[in-house]
């Protein structure tokens, strides 16, 4: 369904920009921008276009390297991953008064909380051109389809949902009057996903080991969980733990902790003193299971469900990433932790 706006744009379109990318510093802001123009106008619609669509071939574009490499903006175009997809248009606004159809790409990544009223604003991605401009060749009123091909920059993080953060990306098209002004924006959003590279893959050894409190831990699996996309599930994790000093443990108990990463600024009412960046982290529990305490020199075998986890995440304002905990209660009452990293990553 087309959105159709009686509003203007605050920037005239030049006739060709490349696509590209722009890395900026954690930016200020008195609130999460808003997604669309103008959206704080209470703007009348009036329907002018009958039909004006887009749509992707693919909604989703893979990328390899969980941690996204660090590149110039230029680099962008030697990335194989693209986005393609078709637009549509019922040619019912009169020649003399379109200028043509513009593409625009863009990934924003956004926190933001109410609680300490922190926020943080990064266009990751942004880049434009021009899709369709009228010439003396095209036949008015016609219905017309165009094609489109962007390529996607390689460093792009994967995209991600958290409570007070968000990685998101969108093509937008509009179409452009010459006074300036926009008469219909049809946008659709992809997704990001990035699976690890070969390097990474045997970077992650299936052996952990480990010494608190003079007791040894010796962990055995994998490190890598398998994400299904469209369930947010990830097969059970089947792994060994082996203790030395085993006889002083009383219980034992394995988890999958989920942490989100959220980075920021708060404002501050001084308007000569710089915003303070603020660091803040939230935990869940995603899976939990307790296990028999295995007698010394002996192994416990354990399995965890993993259900409704996001894929791992490096960003540079949010970020995502899991860990199997081992929580150990001594004779004595104490209570030992050890952690042990895991990624979990898109299973294509």
């Amino acid at each position: 369904m087309s959105c159709v706006l009686d509003s203007h744009i605050t920037e005239v379109l030049p006739s060709y920009t490349s696509f590209g990318t722009r890395h900026t510093a954690y930016q200020q802001s008195a609130a999460p921008p808003p997604y669309t123009r103008n959206a704080d106008h209470n703007v009348k619609s009036q329907k002018l276009v009958n039909v004006f669509s887009i749509t992707l071939d693919s909604p989703s574009i893979h990328l390899r390297g969980v941690q996204a490499p660090m590149q110039e903006a230029d680099t962008f175009q030697r990335s194989p991953a693209r986005l393609s997809g078709r637009v549509r248009y019922d040619g019912s606004i009169p020649f003399r008064r379109l200028q043509g159809i513009s593409i625009r790409v863009r990934g924003v990544e956004r926190t933001y909380t109410s609680k300490n009223h922190v926020y943080g604003h990064r266009m990751i991605l942004d880049g434009r051109s021009w899709l369709w401009v009228p010439s003396q060749d095209d036949k008015e009123g016609a219905d017309r389809e165009f094609g489109f091909s962007v390529s996607i920059p390689d460093n792009c993080p994967a995209t991600c949902m958290t409570e007070d953060g968000s990685i998101r990306y969108f093509v937008d098209a509009t179409l452009v009057l010459k006074n300036g002004g926009y008469k219909a924006v049809e946008r659709r959003e992809f997704i990001i996903y990035r699976a690890p590279t070969k390097l990474e893959m045997e970077l992650l050894s299936p052996v952990w080991d480990s010494r608190q409190h003079n007791i040894g831990i010796r962990y055995t699996g994998p490190r890598l969980l398998f994400l299904d996309p469209y369930t947010s599930r990830c097969p059970p994790l089947h792994f060994t733990l082996h203790f030395t000093n085993a006889h002083r443990i009383r219980t034992l108990t394995t988890s999958l902790i989920e942490e989100t990463i959220q980075k920021g600024f708060k404002p501050t009412l001084n308007p000569f003193t710089r915003p303070s960046p603020v660091e803040w982290t939230q935990s869940r529990v995603v899976g939990e299971t307790e296990l028999p305490v295995p007698e010394e020199g002996f192994g416990t075998r354990g399995a965890l469900e993993v259900e409704g986890v996001e894929q791992e995440v490096h960003g540079a304002l949010v970020g995502v990433r899991h860990w199997v905990l081992v929580r150990m209660v001594l004779e004595a009452g104490e209570v030992v932790e050890e952690t042990v990293p895991v990624w979990v990553v898109p299973g294509f």
